[in-house]
Order: C-alpha cells, then structure tokens, then sequence
C-alpha cells in the first residue's frame, strides 16, 4: 500500500531539517514525499534538498509554486501529483516517531478504513507533553462539527486519496485558516473510520510567527469561508447534523466577532442564519459589544447539552 506525504514549505528554515529527518527515518518504506514550495523567500528548499541527499529515498519531489498562494493551495498541488492509496499531511515543522506509518498501516489492514487515526502529542524547547488519544466514541461527525469536541486536525491520521475523487472534496484556494475544518468533517462524512493508540506525531508549539500570534481579517475571512464550506456540505444532510452544525456556528461567530468582524459581516460571510430561539439570541448578543461574551458562554452550555444527551 503506497502513502503519498505532503509537506507544504513556506518560511520553515529553521525546522525543516528535523521535519524532513523524521519523515525519511520512517520504517514503512512504501511513501512518495511530496513537497510543495510555496515559493519560500528563505532557505527552506536548499536545506530540504541537502537532508535528503544523506538518506536513500526512492520516491521524492519538490513541486514549486511561480507565487505564494497559501498552504490551501500547496496541499491541493500535492494531492494533485499524489497517486498513492493513501494520502497523509504534514507541517514542515512538526515531527513524526518513526514507525508512524507503520501503525497507521497496520491499522488500515486489520480494519479496511479509510481515515485512520493515531495519537499526538505537542512539543515545545524539546519537551514533549500532551498526549491526545483518537477520539474512541460514538457521533464523530457530529462532535467534529460542534467544534473544540473531537480534534479535526490533518496531520495525524491517513486518508483514503479516492475520498477526494469520489466525492468532490477539495481544498480550497485562498482558505489558509482552517482549511483541515473545511475538509475532514466531510471526508469523515463518506469515510469507514479506525484508530490506533500508537503515538504517530508530534505537533510543535514553539514556532515563531504562529497563526496564533497575529490574527488579521484576512486570516479571520478564511476561517468564516471554511465555515461556510462545511454549512453548505451539511445543512441539507439531516436533523442529526443541524444542532451541533448550529452550536459549532455561535462558537465560530463569536471568535469573529471578538476578531473585529460585525455580526452582520460574520452572517454574511457563512451565508447561513441559524433557526431557533437559542440560536437567534446567541445573534443577538454577538450584534453588541457589552453582550458579546454571552455567546460564548451560550456556545458552551448548548455543547455541555449535546455531549450529555449524545454521551
């Protein structure tokens, strides 16, 4: 079973090294790595290309964008030249233990599943701490779209590449921010789903000049436009996906809100006016500055509900 990886490279410089040395130590030996240059200013290619030279990989490339277009569009490039069973994404700044594909194909083979989970864990100055396990419970989906419930990371887990194909789901250009929100809720959707406690990658908490350091409105649009995919996907796919559909959107306006985006903008942006009492006042506290954190307290007793009720 071949395992396309895909690494987008922008401004990484100072990890790539470690990334790509994790990624080439790996035990399974059946993977194409797959490279897109976001057209990186610095020395990430040149690093990447001299680590690669020190280890005997028989199936990888470097795809280089004419301009940046954002990580949204590097993982669509690599998933365009990818053609193996199975597709896996990875930060070029993260790191993976090295038998990571190993588990995560032993799974698969044992299950027949086409998304497959591992553990993780985050990392930071060379201390690694929080171990998260795959979620084990029932209403996956569901808890993926209520937000903050269940991980809906890319990296982690390998994807069955024909669930793209078959059905149509895409990155989409331009969507930065949460591009893995807009895509593995639906993924999840159509997918035979399995996981593994083996611990299959570390994600790296201390890189300068994170997302989480500077939020803009253009990074804020992005988050809005991949809610917008996800109540496009499911809100004609049955009551069951309505309410958390509904909670997960007060959570997401209120973070745009608290941004410097208007609720009328925010509203505008998911094309979408969620129904019901609850659901109008969480509109109207997000609509005034001195009520804005009731929405989110709302988000949170309205998410305490659900996991009750779906337990």
């Amino acid at each position: 079973m071949k395992i396309s990886v895909i690494v987008p490279i922008y401004r990484v410089e100072k990890y790539i090294a470690q990334c790509a040395q994790t990624l080439f130590r790996q035990t399974y030996r059946d993977i194409e790595y797959i490279f897109v240059d976001d057209c990186s200013p610095d020395n990430s290619v040149s690093i990447l290309k001299d680590t690669a030279s020190k280890y005997s990989v028989t199936s990888f490339r470097i795809i280089r964008h004419d301009c940046n277009r954002g990580s949204g569009a590097a993982r669509l490039t690599g998933l365009a030249h990818a053609d193996g069973d199975f597709v896996a994404f990875v930060d070029s700044d993260d790191l993976l233990p090295e038998h990571a594909f190993e588990a995560l194909v032993k799974r698969q083979e044992e299950t027949g599943a086409d998304l497959i989970d591992g553990a993780t864990d985050s990392f930071a100055n060379d201390i690694f701490y929080d171990r998260q396990q795959p979620y084990k419970g029932k209403h996956y989906v569901e808890k993926l779209i209520l937000q903050n419930v269940v991980p809906h990371h890319l990296w982690g887990r390998l994807i069955r590449r024909t669930l793209f194909t078959q059905h149509d789901i895409q990155f989409r250009e331009g969507v930065n921010q949460a591009e893995d929100y807009s895509v593995i809720p639906r993924l999840a959707f159509h997918a035979r789903r399995a996981w593994t406690d083996e611990l299959v990658y570390h994600y790296r908490q201390d890189r300068e000049g994170s997302f989480t350091d500077h939020i803009s409105r253009r990074h804020v649009a992005s988050f809005l436009e991949a809610h917008h995919i996800v109540v496009s996907f499911f809100k004609d796919k049955g009551r069951n996906y309505l309410y958390p559909l509904h909670v997960g959107l007060i959570n997401a306006s209120y973070r745009a809100v608290k941004a410097g985006i208007s609720e009328e903008d925010v509203c505008r942006a998911l094309d979408y006016q969620p129904m019901g009492f609850l659901f109008k006042t969480a509109a109207f506290f997000l609509a005034r500055p001195s009520t804005t954190a009731l929405a989110r307290i709302e988000y949170l007793i309205l998410k305490r509900l659900y996991l009750t009720v779906k337990s």
